[in-house]
């Protein structure tokens, strides 16, 4: 049975080796070794990356309502505006915005023990087996200069800046390149609304891969299914229109879900305050640049579709960032399971 064979070594030794492989394989992804080998690092591996998992769908289910938003805002404000004028509509959305704010502020918990629970949902007693038990409210030993010197947080920073960046670019111009193959300024219109629809799809979809095979693997996917979706628009068919609208729907909506997911699985739970201090302005950093981005391509290449290419180009560099990243390098929670082990 797995667990109990000895593998030719004594009870520490085959501590160490397991130790050894299950940190190879977590680090590069796959190894070669045999199958009694294999079939003895399995469970522990499971267990290992069962912690950096629980996050994922969590994020799916909350980034639905960025999707939400984005389907339903300019709608909402077409009619708004339509209905009781420019000035009294916006007022109305004005006020929604204040009472959404209000009740936020008193629903929303900073930790899941104010509402007497615990972490990706444990018990009381694998939360104090298996977690880090200090506070997770405190900067985590954290401060600007030291994250500022890591490499995965200038990584994080990368990675889901040109993410959003390609997101804006493509959402920003996506009427603008519809109507230019042909569709009317109405058609356009609504296959972005569509696009934003499709996004809660995706989601809930790539919250579950990341649930599933964790936040790299699911990055990786992310890139590759995206790639595919501008090349099918970039081949200036209605079919492939429609196709890559809700194949951008899904990325559209996958990509909020890694804002949050990437940096919470490098840094865990502890410090995570002052990681996002850092990691947005840097991200944002990056987005801001997305005008200028596409300004530039569209002028090299000559059209939309050209921008696209190069979108293509910047997500295929999105790839190599994403492997090189170590997934829960400083994340506490992963350190304390791996102590169980030893």
């Amino acid at each position: 049975m797995p667990g109990t064979r000895k593998l030719g070594r004594t009870s520490d030794q085959r501590k160490a080796m397991l130790r050894a492989m299950t940190t190879y394989l977590l680090e590069n992804g796959k190894m070669e070794t045999t199958f009694t080998r294999a079939k003895e690092v399995q469970p522990v591996v499971e267990k290992m990356i069962t912690l950096g998992k629980k996050k994922g769908l969590a994020n799916g289910f909350t980034t639905m309502g960025h999707n939400c938003g984005s389907a339903f805002y300019v709608p909402l404000i077409s009619f708004t505006i339509g209905a009781f004028g420019f000035a009294n509509g916006m007022s109305y959305v004005a006020v929604g915005a204040i009472v959404l704010g209000i009740i936020g502020l008193v629903l929303v918990r900073n930790t899941p023990q104010e509402c007497g629970m615990y972490p990706d949902n444990v018990t009381r007693e694998v939360y104090e087996r298996e977690y880090f038990q200090g506070n997770s409210e405190d900067n985590g030993g954290w401060t600007a200069g030291k994250l500022l010197k890591t490499k995965e947080l200038w990584l994080c920073a990368l990675i889901i800046g040109i993410n959003q960046l390609v997101t804006t670019g493509v959402m920003s111009q996506l009427v603008v390149r519809n109507t230019s193959l042909g569709f009317s300024q109405e058609a356009a219109v609504g296959l972005m609304t569509v696009c934003a629809i499709i996004g809660v799809c995706g989601s809930y979809l790539f919250g579950a891969i990341d649930q599933k095979f964790g936040v790299k693997k699911a990055i990786i996917l992310f890139l590759i299914w995206y790639c595919i979706a501008l090349a099918i628009n970039c081949t200036d068919t209605t079919i492939g229109v429609y196709v890559s609208v809700a194949m951008i729907g899904i990325a559209v909506g996958a990509a909020a879900n890694f804002i949050v997911s990437l940096p919470a699985s490098v840094f865990g739970r502890h410090g995570f305050t002052m990681v996002n201090s850092v990691f947005f302005p840097l991200m944002q950093i990056v987005l801001m640049t997305n005008y200028q981005v596409n300004a530039f391509a569209i002028r090299v290449t000559g059209s939309l579709r050209g921008a696209y290419i190069f979108y293509i180009g910047l997500l295929v560099v999105n790839m190599i960032l994403t492997a090189i990243i170590h997934p829960t390098r400083y994340n506490k929670d992963v350190a304390t399971e791996q102590e169980l082990m030893k």
